[in-house]
């Protein structure tokens, strides 16, 4: 169940980060008279920010977390604590 909440988090924050710069680009092309530029524009910006935050919540954040994890074992087996091939 956890597992879907998060998946749910990132499908909905590439929705709404897609929804809210093509909103922000209609009010803009409302105002200024340039009726599909900025609507198509902001929601391009929009998909590739949602993208951008789903990319490095599911790759890169669990690399920095796996880094960090050999970082730790690899300073445990240089102090002698733990064994070569423990923690895989």
């Amino acid at each position: 169940m956890v597992r879907v909440g998060a998946h749910l988090t990132h499908g909905l924050t590439f929705a709404g980060a897609t929804a809210l710069f093509a909103l922000g680009g209609l009010w803009l092309d409302r105002r200024v008279g340039t009726e599909p530029v900025f609507v198509i524009v902001g929601a391009l910006v929009g998909a590739t920010a949602g993208f951008l935050s789903m990319y490095w919540r599911l790759v890169i954040e669990p690399r920095k977390r796996a880094g960090g994890e050999r970082e730790e074992r690899r300073e445990r087996r240089e102090r002698g604590g733990e064994p070569r091939g423990e923690g895989r």
